[in-house]
């Protein structure tokens, strides 16, 4: 259908194309002719009023009334030579100015169409465009609230861990009481241990001392009895052993 309508519109266009050119061409010619036979006129007149041999010989009263006459007519002359060649000119005009408004009509009818055909394409896009914006900004929505929900849990998650570093941290002070009260308790038990060490050894260096002076009352005794078995004195009621 559009093709069409543009075959058609085309067509109209080359007749009126035609049709100003014929016009133009058949005012010119009538513009020509009128003229042309004003100025054969003009001049013959002329040259009859400058030629004596051919002006009649007329006398008195005639000869003015026959030159009043041929005044008159040629200014009617003129004057349909003049009105001739205004209407053909207004009838060029006309033409002209028809053939102007039916191609600006036409070259305001294909701006028209032009204009509708973007107006619905730039309607088009603006839909899809819409479309488009309204899918992403539901798919932003969504994705918010995963994000929310993702924060709120991890925020739960973060409060969660915080009570137990708290309770960890608890925990790490009692055992820090209780290894400080151990190491209390450590270095008093290792004092002590210190102090029966000293004393183990003081014993010991006392009971050293002890065994050396047994030992060496038994070397006196044996060397006493050794002695007394020499000078032959007894022993008696076991006085050494």
């Amino acid at each position: 259908n559009q093709q069409k309508q543009k075959q058609k519109q085309q067509g109209q266009q080359w007749r009126q194309q035609e049709g100003q050119r014929q016009g133009q061409g058949g005012v010119s010619a009538v513009a020509v002719r009128a003229q042309a036979a004003l100025a054969a006129t003009v001049e013959r007149d002329d040259g009859k009023a400058s030629t004596p041999s051919q002006v009649p010989l007329l006398v008195g009263g005639e000869c003015r009334q026959v030159t009043q006459e041929a005044r008159a007519w040629r200014r009617e002359l003129r004057l349909q030579l003049s009105a001739k060649v205004e209407a053909a000119r207004e009838a060029r005009q006309r033409l002209g100015a028809d053939a102007h408004e039916a191609a600006m009509r036409a070259r305001l009818e294909h701006t028209c169409r032009a204009a509708r055909e973007r107006i619905a394409a730039t309607a088009r896009r603006t839909w899809r465009e819409e479309e488009e914006h309204c899918a992403r900004a539901a798919a932003a929505l969504r994705e918010r609230e995963r994000a929310q929900s993702d924060l709120e849990r991890v925020l739960q998650e973060q409060e969660a861990v915080r009570a137990r570093i708290a309770g960890l941290e608890e925990a790490a002070r009692l055992v820090e009481g209780r290894c400080q009260e151990g190491e209390r308790l450590r270095e008093a038990r290792a004092q002590e241990a210190r102090t029966l060490r000293s004393e183990l050894r003081a014993s010991l260096a006392l009971a050293a001392r002890g065994e050396a002076a047994e030992a060496r009352i038994r070397e006196l005794q044996h060397e006493l009895r050794g002695t007394h078995a020499a000078l032959g004195v007894a022993t008696k009621g076991g006085m050494y052993r």
